[in-house]
């Protein structure tokens, strides 16, 4: 998905206040509702749902060719396992294409509920924009062009018969309704003070509930009987426009998640500090940057993983060819090295350091699942960090708390390290002087 507009919208903080309307809308298709009832952990870890198709979300809009090629593959293979009969005996399947383009276009819907909550429209062109590029993405997924409604028109009566008509208040869908903050997991900030965090929760579970009430589409909640107080709608529009209004007078890159902020080159300031340059980027140790310290770097990895030769040249290439694409821009002079302060004016810095993580998380995941386990993390840290320093590190990047760092994961924790935007226990474990 070449998603130049959708990439405007998804990766902003707000876009969570409309995602839960999408996670409903999913879970109340009578298919997906039954298939997530038997083949997740959705009734104990109902966010995990939440927080995995975000991150899918998240790849598809501002991932590399390479990163959504990967995930789409990821969940064909999920996906493909997951058949049953519901409890109405009715069939259903996780790769039915009708199910597959209910999810992507409730996520689209999603975009389209937050401009108008938010009282600022998407505007109709972006809209028509946004929308070929969810149909791209439902063809890249193997959907066949006649199961998705071709344009914005026929969209549109698509999904109104989807909610009049087919969608249903499944039990998957009920606990959502019932239940969705309830069961949010304890953030990071509040490790330390659990009890306050239940208490938060608590206090907080039964309005936010409503709000989800408040922002699923009108007829549904005809449909089936969901009452709301006269002042739900009130109170939903003016929790969107609040956060409409912080976004315009905060900085911008405020407004976006780290993944999708990273993508968009809005970390800023660029730290471009000295101690980074001589202790990671200067492997040899003589002021300058060359193409040796690159290789070097590609070395250091191989070694700690004790790579195959197929994987070693993924490596050197990929290093190889960020040093190229590095030196283009910053080797001003043209004499093979780059001294700090050609480096720290570059404006080519980002170029090719996807490719470089893209080898390094290969090597890493030394069982080829796709995923780095723990033992694999805390190879990354190449005996140089004590294991409280590694769990830290494994609960800071691992975003889904599962227990492994998925690519996405590990592309959002280390890019900014090796862009020098931020400092990071594990890039420095890596490569670093010690």
């Amino acid at each position: 998905m070449r998603s130049e507009v959708t990439k405007r919208y998804i990766g902003q903080w707000r876009f969570l206040l409309a995602m839960p309307r999408a996670i409903f809308l999913q879970a109340a298709h009578p298919q997906i509702g039954a298939a997530v009832m038997e083949y997740s952990s959705f009734r104990p870890h109902l966010w995990r749902r939440f927080q995995n198709t975000l991150l899918s979300l998240l790849k598809f809009t501002y991932g590399t060719d390479e990163e959504r090629t990967a995930e789409i593959a990821r969940l064909e293979r999920m996906h493909s396992r997951m058949t049953g009969v519901d409890a109405e005996g009715r069939p259903y399947s996780a790769a039915d294409p009708g199910g597959r383009v209910w999810v992507l276009l409730t996520l689209f819907d999603a975009v389209v509920t937050l401009g108008e909550l938010s009282g600022e429209p998407v505007p109709e062109a972006d809209q028509e924009l946004m929308y070929a590029e969810f149909c791209e993405l439902a063809g890249d997924f193997g959907v066949p062009g006649g199961a998705v409604p071709p344009d914005l028109a026929a969209f549109r009566v698509y999904f109104a018969e989807m909610v009049d008509h087919e969608v249903e208040l499944t039990e998957a869908a009920r606990i959502i309704l019932d239940d969705f903050f309830g069961q949010a997991p304890r953030p990071a900030l509040f490790d330390r003070v659990a009890p306050l965090w239940s208490l938060l929760r608590a206090v907080l579970n039964e309005p936010a509930n409503l709000m989800l009430r408040g922002v699923l589409p009108t007829s549904f909640r005809r449909r089936f009987g969901i009452a709301l107080p006269w002042y739900a709608d009130l109170a939903a529009r003016g929790v969107f426009q609040l956060t409409a209004v912080a976004t315009q007078v905060l900085p911008a890159a405020w407004g976006f998640m780290p993944y999708a902020r990273a993508r968009l080159g809005l970390d800023a300031p660029r730290r471009r500090t000295p101690g980074f340059f001589t202790e990671v980027l200067d492997q040899t140790g003589n002021g300058f940057v060359t193409r040796h310290d690159f290789l070097a770097m590609a070395r250091q990895i191989a070694a700690q993983f004790d790579t195959d030769p197929d994987r070693e040249d993924e490596l050197h290439t990929a290093f190889e060819d960020w040093w190229q694409r590095l030196a283009a821009s910053a080797d001003i002079d043209g004499d093979g090295q780059i001294a700090f302060h050609e480096w720290k004016a570059a404006a080519g810095a980002a170029d090719g350091v996807d490719r470089v993580l893209h080898a390094i998380f290969d090597a890493a995941d030394t069982s080829g699942n796709g995923a780095i386990s723990a033992e694999e993390f805390g190879r990354l840290f190449g005996g140089r960090a004590t294991a409280s320093t590694i769990a830290a590190t494994l609960a800071e990047i691992d975003l889904d708390a599962d227990g492994q760092i998925t690519r996405a994961e590990f592309h959002t924790a280390l890019r900014a390290f090796f862009l020098d935007i931020r400092d990071n226990a594990l890039g420095r474990s890596m490569l670093a002087e010690t």
